[in-house]
């Protein structure tokens, strides 16, 4: 099946960054509820939709998607809110050599609306952008593969039903990887 990118409403920074057509396969896909479905679902699926049915936070479903992976991995996020507890739990992952990199695009009020938990990214992150942002993208980068996670969750511990999509096509990961890092650095940064 061949999907087609809508660039109508892009930036032209946006615009140049993706190709104006891609193409795809998507061969198998897995509707999953639960963590660890979901989980062990992403390893033999192109897709997998799920919702959380406030059972898992996001940051949960990444920090298990590493572990499962068990080789090192470089974590790309945008999130409009961000809290304490996603970040520890990276941070478990960062001194247990199982995290590497961590790249991030916040919403540029994060550091008024949540200081502490902005001080402890800063801290952590390799690199932090800012902009006006409510979007919620994850790629976690591996040597041999590559998930895209879209959805509503923001990078905070939520007990509400939320609902993404994980993609494991590495050719649009690394698309939605190189579209994140270049906008981390095209805003206000944080080396």
């Amino acid at each position: 099946m061949n999907s087609l990118i809508n660039f109508s409403d892009l930036s032209k920074n946006t615009a140049q960054l993706l190709p104006k057509h891609f193409s795809s396969s998507i061969e198998s896909v897995a509707v999953c509820s639960g963590l660890v479905e979901l989980v062990e679902s992403c390893q033999k699926h192109d897709a997998c939709l799920y919702f959380s049915e406030g059972k898992f936070s996001l940051y949960q479903l990444i920090v298990q998607l590493i572990i499962r992976a068990n080789i090192p991995a470089n974590l790309y996020f945008m999130s409009w809110g961000l809290s304490e507890e996603p970040l520890r739990a990276f941070h478990k992952l960062k001194e247990e050599n199982k995290l590497q990199d961590i790249y991030c695009i916040l919403d540029y009020r994060i550091k008024e609306r949540q200081p502490t938990a902005f001080q402890f990214c800063s801290s952590l992150a390799t690199k932090i952008g800012f902009e006006k942002s409510h979007a919620k993208a994850v790629v976690i980068e591996f040597q041999d593969r590559i998930y895209t996670i879209i959805g509503s969750q923001n990078m905070t511990r939520n007990n509400k039903n939320e609902a993404g999509i994980i993609l494991s096509n590495i050719e649009l990961g690394n698309h939605a990887k190189d579209y994140l890092h270049s906008k981390i650095y095209d805003t206000g940064t944080k080396e």
